[in-house]
């Protein structure tokens, strides 16, 4: 049978072991104040990709437009285009 003594060792071995294995783990307000630094690093990056595709957007729009004139004009002068445009 185990006596206090045993008792208080047994404590005394798990929680240095689980000190041992847990020192280099963060608390848990540096894990949040850690996370909400990540969360707010991914938003302006989402919001630096929306913008960026919003900008290829308009490129190929303008693109698609200035094909058009093109093309028109070119049928008016009676003329064949040899550069496809690109996709």
């Amino acid at each position: 049978m185990l006596t206090q003594n045993d008792i208080a060792e047994i404590e005394r071995i798990v929680g240095d072991k689980i000190d041992e294995k847990t020192k280099l783990l963060p608390t848990k307000n540096e894990y949040f104040q850690r996370m909400d630094g990540l969360s707010g690093q991914i938003k302006k990056l989402q919001e630096t990709m929306d913008l960026h595709d919003g900008q290829h957007t308009e490129i190929h729009d303008h693109e698609h437009d200035i094909t058009e004139r093109m093309e028109t004009v070119e049928k008016k002068l009676g003329i064949k285009h040899s550069i496809s445009p690109a996709i």
